[in-house]
């Protein structure tokens, strides 16, 4: 059965936060490539940034204002990785 297009966002979306922490787990207040991020997790183009735009917007993630390839897992992102986390 074919995946909904909003299971598949959220799929990108839960995929980039997760990467996102465990590469920053020795320094979670450093910035990080997003392009290096989605390549980690196997999103890339469109996909990587709708699931960027939705992750920002789900407060999940910042994206540096003078530096869009760039971004930082907030506290809410990580709190959220965090209860999830086995």
């Amino acid at each position: 059965m074919p995946r909904d297009h909003t299971d598949l966002r959220l799929a990108a979306a839960t995929a980039f936060v997760a990467a996102l922490y465990d590469l920053s787990r020795s320094s979670p207040r450093a910035w990080r490539r997003a392009d290096a991020i989605g390549r980690t997790c196997g999103i890339v183009g469109q996909r990587l940034e709708q699931a960027i735009g939705d992750t920002v917007g789900a407060g999940l993630v910042d994206r540096r204002v003078d530096d869009g390839a760039l971004v930082l897992l907030t506290d809410l992102g990580r709190a959220v990785v965090e209860r999830k986390a086995p």
